[in-house]
């Protein structure tokens, strides 16, 4: 199976709020981000990884960062991922803190369970705690009211 992404098919040039394809290990990410909803990241931010849903000649896993705007978490930045690798998560977190979040300090950082993630996200915003999987979270809270018939 083919893991890469195919820069042709995405017309990087085209989108305004698509990012420079950094390259780590030989591996890339594709970084589409809503400048205009960047600016409300004030306490929470909340991560989400999947692989479902990425098409196989687009990479391997899509990684979205949402963030809370009047009670709704909405996505806004998305991340197409090669790999899962520590060296990749880092040039995403390190790409984010440079030139997406320059001087923004979470309050709290909400993650899956994957430790790359968390370690690369907690390590540039040490003032920020660090929370478990906020989506299974409510998957189980979900999944206990049908139970119970709510």
């Amino acid at each position: 199976m083919n893991n890469s992404i195919d820069l042709d098919v995405l017309m990087l040039h085209s989108l305004e709020d698509v990012y420079n394809v950094h390259y780590v290990d030989g591996r890339s990410n594709v970084i589409f981000a809503c400048t205009n909803l960047l600016q409300h990241i004030l306490r929470n931010v909340v991560t989400d990884e999947t692989f479902k849903v990425v098409p196989v000649n687009m990479g391997y896993q899509l990684l979205t960062i949402h963030c809370m705007i009047q009670n709704y978490y909405i996505p806004i930045v998305y991340f197409l991922m090669e790999s899962k690798s520590r060296n990749l998560c880092d040039c995403v977190i390190r790409f984010i803190r440079n030139n997406l979040w320059p001087n923004v300090v979470p309050e709290t950082i909400i993650t899956g369970y994957e430790t790359a993630l968390r370690d690369e996200l907690i390590s540039p915003f040490s003032k920020s705690s660090a929370v478990g999987c906020f989506f299974h979270h409510n998957q189980a809270v979900w999944r206990k009211m049908k139970n119970l018939s709510y």
